[in-house]
């Protein structure tokens, strides 16, 4: 279809549909690979999606890619840039898209913008046809790194030791005291093995490793703080 020949209102209609269908499509893949990465079926996943932000997907996809054993760091450093990116894309493009009044231009569609954050202005934006054609062409890049990761995830499934590993390094690197952590520092001052350290001990995974409680209360998890 040639667009640039269509009535302005019927083409900026158009044109606003396709990148909100590239979109759409791309989130759904998003769904597919956090849905592969956690082995949650269908109705499980869709619960779970539909109350989630954009960019807390985003995040847990990040930290899927994060304690993936099977990514290599150079693995991991480019899908995490590409995620990152695609985050910051949302926030300004996808959110013009979805968000800003719009009217026909000649040449596309015309944008207008109000910003209001410690200075007001009312900036226009213009997107022709050639810019709704490079938008499209990055959205589909989003989705097929997306498909790429997800299909990952789905032929070499996360093993739960992989979990308890991040959770365990995680510990490793401290965490706010919670009650009870008094009782623990003088647990470790004394020799004694936490409640914390028992859960994660080789050959004596307890999950959730939090389920452990003492008279002080719930113990904080962590090997050092």
């Amino acid at each position: 279809m040639d667009l640039d020949k269509l009535d302005p209102q019927v083409r900026a209609f158009a044109l606003v549909g396709q990148f909100l269908h590239a979109w759409s499509k791309m989130e759904g893949s998003l769904h597919t690979a956090i849905g592969a990465a956690l082995s949650i079926e269908a109705t499980k996943l869709q619960i779970l999606t539909a109350n989630l932000g954009f960019r807390d997907k985003i995040n847990v996809i990040r930290t899927l890619v994060d304690v993936n054993p099977f990514f290599t760091s150079v693995d991991k450093t480019g899908y995490q840039k590409t995620f990152h990116d695609l985050s910051e894309y949302a926030g300004k493009s996808r959110n013009m898209i979805a968000h800003v009044p719009f009217e026909p231009h000649e040449t596309g569609v015309q944008f207008a913008q109000v910003k209001a954050r410690g200075k007001f202005e009312t900036p226009s934006t213009l997107w022709d046809t050639k810019r709704f054609q490079a938008e499209l062409a990055t959205v589909n890049d989003f989705r097929a790194l997306i498909e790429l990761v997800g299909n990952r995830f789905a032929t070499q499934p996360m093993p739960q030791q992989a979990y308890t590993a991040a959770a365990r390094r995680a510990w490793r690197r401290g965490a706010p005291c919670l009650p009870g952590c008094a009782a623990l520092h003088r647990d470790r001052a004394r020799g004694r093995q936490t409640a914390g350290e028992a859960a994660i001990a080789p050959g004596r995974v307890s999950w959730p490793p939090w389920s452990n409680l003492d008279r002080g209360g719930l113990r904080l998890l962590t090997s050092r703080h």
